[in-house]
């Protein structure tokens, strides 16, 4: 539980960013599918580096930069958002669960000072020990860190940095949905009912070129998000941050130029 005595007041740009990147947010994912969590195939994940447009409004703010490589038995995601905001992040998994073993964040806008996030995992049996700190910087005033130590069921604890994997890891099939319970520790130790539904098939366009894609809507976050993932690759081609209008889109990576170009 957080040991701090004073809360600074919740931040909507940072609610923004949490649900606004692949791999952003904070922090950690309790999964459950009604009766059993989903079992994701990680095979499907794609590996390499991606860059995307950041819009507001389609207005554009910033770039995204992603990356996901494996080392041995783990997967390891980190990200980059620069631009009108900054947020980075880093998470470790393992290769065959995406059961996590440590994760970082920071998020940064001016004038509303940071916010940083680390954390790690301990498993044993059938539950999983997290342990951390969220701290706060750039304020005159900034407020006591926030001490996380609290013991989880393993079987379905996943981090939320780790959401693009596991959504690219799931099978993805129209109606399919999920249920997830979040932990957030910037949110004050507490957890949301989060749940991913496969809403069927599209085609969308980015700079990259026209991709056939899932769209799949997490709701549960302060606004619903889109994720539009290549049917064939898995890769993140479109996100969308519904009313913040807040949308990334694909313009490089190693599986860009799979899809179709675009005219023009």
């Amino acid at each position: 539980m957080g040991t701090g005595t004073h809360r600074p007041t919740r931040n909507p740009l940072f609610d923004r960013i949490r649900a606004a990147a692949p791999g952003s947010g904070l922090l950690l994912l309790l999964i459950s599918l009604q009766a059993a969590p989903p079992v994701p195939d990680t095979d499907l994940i794609p590996t390499g580096s991606w860059t995307y447009r950041v819009t507001v409004g389609g207005e554009p703010v910033g770039e995204f930069s992603s990356e996901i490589r494996r080392e041995e038995d783990r997967i390891i995601s980190s990200s980059d958002m620069t631009g009108s905001f900054i947020q980075r992040g880093s998470v470790t998994v393992d290769a065959s669960t995406l059961r996590p073993v440590r994760s970082s964040t920071f998020l940064y806008q001016p004038g509303e000072g940071s916010t940083t996030a680390r954390l790690t995992y301990h498993s044993e049996g059938d539950s999983l020990t997290v342990r951390g700190n969220v701290t706060w910087g750039g304020l005159a005033r900034p407020p006591a860190p926030v001490n996380i130590d609290r013991t989880l069921p393993a079987q379905s604890l996943f981090d939320n940095q780790s959401l693009d994997l596991l959504i690219a890891a799931l099978p993805l099939e129209e109606n399919a949905a999920w249920r997830i319970e979040l932990f957030e520790p910037t949110s004050w130790d507490r957890t949301i009912t989060v749940t991913i539904d496969v809403r069927g098939e599209t085609r969308v366009t980015t700079p990259a070129g026209r991709f056939d894609v899932w769209r799949v809507e997490v709701r549960g976050f302060s606004n619903r998000v889109e994720y539009f993932i290549d049917q064939r690759t898995r890769v993140l081609v479109v996100q969308h941050l519904q009313g913040d209008d807040l949308r990334l889109e694909l313009v490089s990576g190693p599986q860009a130029g799979t899809g179709e170009r675009s005219a023009g």
